[in-house]
């Protein structure tokens, strides 16, 4: 009774984390008068992918009973963490392409990597492919890896491959994030009388932007704060439920 109320619990969670992910994205595209960077649609995607990869065994209802279909154990096994760090990444590229913007508005920055780079979307959709592709091989070669969580919510990899990957990759997206939003802060702190940002971006950088740059700030230190959970406290699988925690949020 007390596992299926958590199954139950933990399938509602990501399906309002899937739908919401959905309702905002049709809203956006609705609603093409409002100034949004291009990498938040990237966070919204990866936020809903990432949730449905959890949902896939509830989907199949393969979550009790029998042990589920290999292929499909195989795929969730790989894209629960291939989409955590695509989500991760996607954050950290909204607060790169931030970070650009308010260079390109304060001090005309336009290098090979600008605020309208194709770069940052393209790059994080490779590395989400890669790290997909690379744990389904992975996978396949180790079949006997590829199991049921003791919970039964999902199908993971029973040893350390996908968590220490998604620990990598979190720990490399905060530093890259908590940087771009230092350096984001200094220069509208000097130009903040000098420069209306604003105007000038014609709303792109609005308050509503701002306020959510603050709130990747504490998902970046919470990155941080789990996957060195994962590397100082425990080497076992069990760490993943504290990645997934701050990607949750």
């Amino acid at each position: 009774m007390i596992l299926a109320a958590k199954i139950i619990a933990f399938n509602t969670i990501e399906a309002i984390g899937f739908t919401g992910a959905f309702a905002i994205t049709i809203t956006a595209l609705l609603s093409p008068s409002v100034p949004r960077l291009s990498t938040w649609y990237l966070v919204l995607c990866s936020s809903g992918i990432y949730s449905l990869s959890m949902l896939l065994l509830a989907i199949a209802n393969a979550q009790s009973g029998a042990e589920p279909n290999s292929t499909l154990c195989l795929i969730q096994g790989a894209l629960i963490y291939s989409a955590a760090i695509w989500l991760m990444g996607s954050v950290c590229m909204f607060v790169v392409q931030f970070y650009l913007t308010v260079l390109f508005y304060t001090k005309q920055y336009s290098g090979l990597i600008h605020r309208e780079s194709k770069l940052l979307s393209v790059g994080m959709m490779s590395i989400f492919v890669g790290v997909t592709v690379t744990l389904l091989i992975y996978g396949t070669l180790r079949p006997q890896i590829v199991v049921r969580s003791p919970q039964q919510f999902y199908c993971h990899f029973s040893s350390e491959i996908g968590v220490a990957v998604v620990a990598v990759f979190g720990v490399l997206f905060a530093i890259v994030a908590v940087i771009c939003e230092y350096h984001t802060g200094v220069l509208l702190y000097r130009h903040c009388y000098t420069v209306d940002i604003y105007q000038q971006s014609n709303g792109t950088l609005s308050i509503g932007v701002l306020a959510r740059l603050v709130g990747f700030s504490l998902v970046s230190i919470l990155s941080v704060s789990c996957c060195a959970l994962f590397t100082f406290k425990s080497a076992s699988n069990k760490s993943f439920e504290y990645i997934i925690l701050y990607t949750v949020v």
